[in-house]
């Protein structure tokens, strides 16, 4: 929720969270420590700034996958301070994306899938239920259902 909110009510918030976020990014590290935990995969925005904190206590490396654009200068700033650190690594989903911040080596990977699983064969019973012609493509694109995205 503090995401979309203003700069003060977010301060507020993290102030009035803090124990409550201090004992949860203990138990974070202490899951990396105790699960042998050596690299996390990060694709959320919330989850990349607990990463790059959490990769200055422990020994976990980080790839911070960014899928939407970063356009707060705040979060800009915040992510150069770790835009050096030999842990992190930097990947967008799209030129566009990579683009959205300058200041981070970041390295631009287009999202794939294996043409050996996804063949149009596969697809002749949805496209009969769907009453479509065989050479149809499909398209299905998966993301968050948000409140606030509308």
């Amino acid at each position: 929720k503090s995401s979309r909110s203003s700069q003060r009510s977010i301060v507020a918030a993290l102030i009035l969270n803090a124990p409550q976020l201090l004992f949860y990014f203990i138990r974070l590290l202490y899951f990396f420590k105790n699960q042998k935990v050596t690299h996390v995969h990060s694709t959320g925005i919330k989850c990349h700034v607990i990463l790059c904190v959490a990769s200055l206590f422990s020994r976990i490396k980080v790839t911070i996958h960014f899928r939407d654009s970063i356009t707060s200068p705040r979060l800009r700033r915040f992510f150069s301070l770790f835009k050096n650190s030999s842990k992190i690594v930097w990947v967008s989903a799209s030129k566009y994306i990579q683009g959205t911040a300058p200041e981070l080596p970041v390295v631009n990977i287009y999202d794939g899938f294996d043409d050996k699983i996804f063949v149009p064969e596969r697809g002749t019973f949805l496209k009969k239920q769907l009453g479509l012609p065989f050479g149809t493509p499909l398209v299905v694109l998966m993301g968050v259902v948000a409140r606030w995205k509308g």
